[in-house]
């Protein structure tokens, strides 16, 4: 299981966390303005891309998206 990194635009913690932990995506989401970074482990590739759906449903613009440890999400 891949440790996933992240980045979005702006201060939005708070916003975010309450979100994903609603959808059940355990993630920590820490601010370091002018960005956002969430980290956590994903399940697959289904996973990260339904969190990518619903940042950009939320208009947060993503930066990157980085596997910190392990290989990325696989099918």
């Amino acid at each position: 299981m891949p440790r996933t990194m992240i980045r979005v635009d702006g201060a939005v913690a708070a916003q975010l966390e309450r979100e994903l932990a609603s959808r059940g995506v355990a993630l920590t989401v820490r601010t370091e303005e002018p960005a956002t970074t969430i980290t956590g482990d994903l399940h697959g590739a289904a996973e990260l891309a339904a969190v990518l759906d619903r940042l950009r449903t939320l208009g947060v613009g993503v930066h990157q998206v980085v596997w910190v440890a392990g290989r990325g999400p696989q099918t």
